[in-house]
């Protein structure tokens, strides 16, 4: 429940300034930082996968590493696009970080 607020919480903060300011996530955009990155090639799941699997980590820090990944994927490719506001980095950032962890993937009850 402490999880689901602290969310809420963000997503409000960022969505406050976002609405005043008339600013829009490009999906494409967001598509094109998680397929592609600007990483010789490599997107944020690709390289967040591939420095989990060579720093072995799991739990809380494999999150920590993912999100740390996606912001400084975002912030390389919003810089090379001429892209790059702090809100537009905030934005990109949550919405990047979330899909990279699998967030936007609802749980499914289990039977059996």
């Amino acid at each position: 429940m402490k999880k689901a607020f602290f969310l809420l919480a963000i997503l409000l903060i960022i969505a406050i300034p976002a609405m005043a300011q008339d600013t829009a996530i490009d999906p494409d955009v967001v598509n094109t930082i998680l397929d592609v990155g600007v990483i010789g090639g490599l997107g944020a799941i690709a390289l967040t996968e591939l420095l989990k699997r060579l720093l072995k980590t799991a739990g809380p820090l494999s999150v920590a590493l993912s999100i740390i990944v996606a912001g400084g994927i975002t912030a390389a490719y919003l810089l090379t696009h001429g892209m790059w506001t702090v809100l537009n980095q905030a934005l990109y950032w949550l919405v990047v970080a979330l899909a990279a962890n699998g967030i936007y993937l609802f749980p499914r009850s289990r039977s059996g």
